[in-house]
């Protein structure tokens, strides 16, 4: 039986869109969204791992992420590659946040790769009322796919990983959660993961 559920954000629970992030770059230089994904992840374990497990400063992965893209290190440019990273995230999935409330499960918990940025983003607030805990990797130092951001979560909230499911968009994460005993669903689509809910009796 199924008494935790935990859900990603981006991809998930919200959208993500890199092209909508790069416009926000449009006031220092014009970049593509692809190319700002690009920068952003280009050597991840100097650079974006450890940015997202709070391992380096801000304005250390700033001046490598605008040095990548070829922008000059300003006031302005800092500024901009801000709100360019606190964009990544769009749209909020209301119906599956609002299934997510619905469902037969003691704990509704989320678990999200992140940086500092993304608390910023108006739309990631609504969590906070309508889930039991929120992990965000750059808090807790853990990041998917690594087994050890799972354990964390089975002994933090003190739960079986045979009684937890978790849901992201990523097969490595995916993968990740089942190394450590805990079911896993690939999101797809919100009816996808509505017929594998029912499956679990999770849903009324």
């Amino acid at each position: 039986m199924i008494k935790t559920i935990i859900f990603d954000i981006g991809g998930v629970l919200q959208g993500e869109s890199w092209d909508y992030a790069a416009s926000k770059l449009g006031p220092v230089k014009a970049v593509s969204g692809p190319e700002f994904r690009a920068a952003v992840q280009k050597d991840r374990v100097n650079h974006l791992n450890l940015y997202e497990t709070g391992k380096i400063s801000d304005a250390e992965f700033y001046s490598f992420v605008l040095n990548s893209l070829g922008i000059a290190k300003s006031a302005s440019s800092q500024n901009s590659l801000k709100d360019a990273l606190m964009n990544v995230w769009t749209d909020v999935n209301y119906e599956l946040v609002d299934l997510s409330q619905s469902l037969l499960a003691k704990k509704k918990l989320i678990l999200s790769n992140s940086f500092p940025e993304i608390e910023d983003n108006p739309n990631v607030r609504i969590y906070s009322d309508r889930f039991d805990n929120i992990y965000f990797s750059h808090r807790i130092g853990l990041k998917k796919p690594e087994k050890e951001v799972f354990l964390h979560i089975l002994k933090n909230e003190r739960i079986k990983p045979e009684e937890t499911l978790f849901v992201d968009n990523k097969d490595e994460n995916v993968l990740g959660a089942e190394k450590v005993g805990i079911k896993a669903i690939l999101y797809k689509s919100n009816a996808q993961l509505t017929e594998a809910l029912k499956k679990y009796q999770l849903i009324r």
